[in-house]
């Protein structure tokens, strides 16, 4: 095949989460989350919980803590069918690029057991609940 002919797959340029061999985005998901009152921002880190299941921490930036029911049913919702556990985090900020983006590589942290005293922790959840 001609080289003006092949097509050459070099990567993502996103980044995708796994969590229980279910891959997707998740900025798309962070855009829709961020949107919802009183939450500043959003970030969805996978990780492993203290069994060392795959598991998805919904790091939420905002001074509620937590944040009301009506917002954690709506990202229950956004969530549904993705991944089914998952835990919630509420910082009071998240680390930003110099462009104001998500600094991912920053965020590992928040996906390792056990918390520091600083971080508000909301129960370990089933999607569906």
């Amino acid at each position: 095949m001609p080289d003006a002919e092949r097509l050459v797959v070099l990567g993502r340029a996103d980044d995708m989460v796994s969590i229980d061999g279910i891959k997707f985005a998740p900025v798309p998901i962070e855009g829709r989350i961020r949107v919802l009152p009183g939450l500043r921002d959003a970030a969805l880190i996978a990780g492993r919980d203290q069994s060392s299941r795959e598991i998805l921490f919904v790091v939420l930036e905002t001074d509620m803590a937590p944040p009301p029911a009506p917002v954690i049913g709506e990202i229950k919702a956004i969530l549904a069918g993705r991944v089914r556990s998952f835990v919630f985090r509420v910082v009071p900020a998240l680390p930003p690029t110099e462009t104001g983006k998500l600094r991912r590589e920053r965020c590992g942290r928040w996906s390792l057991p056990g918390l520091d005293d600083s971080e508000k922790f909301l129960t370990r959840t089933r999607s569906g609940e």
